[in-house]
């Protein structure tokens, strides 16, 4: 099932512990619940433990028939690059985040949001299907 490994905020200290982090990205409370109204369920990743977190929304299937439309499908770093810029919320996917993060952050992003957008392989599709 997709997010099936997600966790949830349950613990309000807990909340207050991510909305300080998202400080750095100019994200307050006021922004983060502005950001909720837009987009609804909003996530928040690593790509290390302890290490540095990435908020991010799913990729709508509008945004993807953009990017489809855009032909940034035919260069992998071309599409995992528009994905994000359409999804990260914090930090920013500009092009100094996108030409300076460690190689493996963007690949690794793109998996967490293309998975939570519905985009799971295909084995753990045809597992989901269940005759009634």
């Amino acid at each position: 099932q997709v997010g099936e490994n997600t966790e949830t905020f349950q613990d309000s200290n807990d909340f207050t512990s991510l909305l300080m982090e998202l400080d750095a990205y100019g994200i307050d409370e006021s922004k983060f619940m502005n950001l909720k109204d837009r987009y609804g369920n909003l996530y928040v990743s690593t790509i290390h433990d302890g290490g540095q977190i990435f908020l991010w929304k799913k990729l709508n299937r509008a945004e993807y028939k953009q990017i489809v439309e855009s032909g940034a499908m035919a260069k992998d770093m071309s599409y995992q690059d528009a994905v994000l810029r359409k999804c990260m919320l914090g930090p920013k996917a500009d092009h100094a985040f996108l030409a300076t993060s460690d190689a493996g952050v963007v690949p690794t992003l793109f998996s967490q949001i293309m998975y939570q957008s519905g985009f799971v392989p295909e084995h753990v599709a045809l597992s989901n299907i269940v005759e009634i």
